[in-house]
């Protein structure tokens, strides 16, 4: 059991509102609730807080008991009670792409173990209201979201809405006009993405006009209990990636498997949303060795979690940071990627030219310690998540943006 403090800084939302949304899978066709049950109980007397309803933090008091630990689930911060999608009669995360939505709205990531919580902030999916949070638990810095400066944080709403020239597709205003939200690339096709800046120039530049040598270089620390030898600890370099517009051809070598290939048919818009969304599909094989034969499997993806989704990460990484084809970056290992500060990426790499997420490197104006995008945890300096121990307290702000 932890507690979590609420306080309002923003002089737009005057009676700030809280929500949890335990998180849900499907099962046989079923919805079903993911981990141990919501246990959240208001200040004031309220009493246990209910999965999906919404409570005004003044009716509250401001705080909610909140346990246990590994409880998973999304935690809301709005400027009014949310109505919720259902899925099997359980409520599931806000429709935030409905523009006729017009609620401020913007949660916390949690997740964790038995003894300890783990909460992020994350701005990946939208932007409406700026938060920050910190811990009384012992860690090497015990704050999230603060901003850099005032000044990049009251500019964020206009220069994400900026990335799609105000499109109301993607930037959502109230009845009074105040810009609400604004929808990321990462939202997907076909409405939102194709709006953002394409990469198409970006790819260009590395697989057609100069084709550059893209130095995929690393170690893949594998998962408990493997099944098989691509889920094993290993090294991985790769050798060649070619990009003819149609397919996006991958060979390399790894300590284990021996030589790899990896083929994704992909035309330009497809890459460019590979990008973005940060999933890659791809058939991979590998030639084996003395102790492990040969293998191939059509259906491969990032979320795999095995050696070849490692290299797809980087590959997605090096694009989304910049670090492909840089002068600084350019020749250096993707490991070597992963070691760069979270201050001197995207525009400070790329400085000529917009290789980089623009929506990422946007926010990362204000803040250093968020989710942008899914790959934020890529750089070793960027510790977005927080913990929160048993019996110790998490602070939750809203910011004056």
């Amino acid at each position: 059991m932890y507690t979590i403090n609420f306080a309002n800084s923003s002089t737009a939302i005057a009676s700030p509102w809280v929500t949890f949304v335990q998180a849900t899978e499907v099962v046989s066709g079923t919805t079903q609730l993911v981990g141990p049950a919501l246990a959240a109980t208001g200040g004031n007397g309220v009493g246990a807080l209910a999965n999906g309803t919404s409570y005004s933090l003044a009716a509250i008091g401001n705080t909610v008991s909140m346990g246990p630990t590994d409880w998973q689930g999304h935690m809301y911060v709005s400027d009014s009670a949310l109505t919720l999608p259902t899925s099997g009669s359980l409520p599931v995360d806000a429709a935030y792409t409905i523009t006729s939505d017009t609620a401020r709205y913007q949660y916390l990531e949690f997740a964790g173990s038995a003894t300890s919580a783990n909460v992020d902030i994350t701005y990946i999916n939208w932007y409406s209201i700026p938060l920050q949070m910190s811990s009384t638990t012992a860690q090497a810095s015990q704050t999230r979201g603060a901003p850099l400066s005032q000044a990049a944080l009251s500019a964020m709403p206009q220069t994400l809405a900026g990335l799609t020239g105000s499109s109301s597709v993607t930037t959502v205003k109230n009845s009074s006009g105040d810009l609400v939200r604004v929808i990321s690339p990462n939202a997907g096709n076909p409405s939102w993405l194709p709006l953002y800046a394409s990469f198409q120039n970006y790819l260009t530049s590395v697989f057609i006009d100069s084709a550059q040598t893209i130095p995929i270089d690393n170690s893949y620390s594998g998962i408990g209990n493997p099944p098989s030898p691509d889920f094993q600890p290993q090294d991985y370099q790769v050798t060649s990636a070619t990009y003819n517009g149609q397919t996006l051809a991958i060979k390399g070598t790894s300590s284990l498997l021996g030589d790899f290939t990896m083929t994704s048919p992909m035309v330009w818009p497809r890459f460019n949303a590979v990008i973005y969304l940060a999933v890659m599909n791809y058939a991979w094989s590998y030639s084996g060795s003395q102790s492990i034969p040969a293998a191939s499997n059509a259906n491969g993806n990032t979320g795999d979690n095995n050696v070849f989704s490692a290299v797809s990460r980087d590959l997605m990484a090096g694009f989304a940071y910049g670090f492909v084809g840089s002068v600084q970056y350019g020749a250096q290992p993707s490991s070597a990627w992963m070691a760069a500060p979270t201050t001197e990426v995207f525009s400070a790499i790329q400085p000529a030219n917009a290789y980089y997420n623009p929506w990422a490197n946007a926010i990362a104006a204000a803040f250093t310690d968020v989710y942008t995008f899914p790959f934020n945890d890529f750089l070793a300096s960027a510790v977005p998540e927080l913990g929160v121990n048993d019996g110790d307290t998490l602070t939750v702000t809203l910011l004056n943006a």
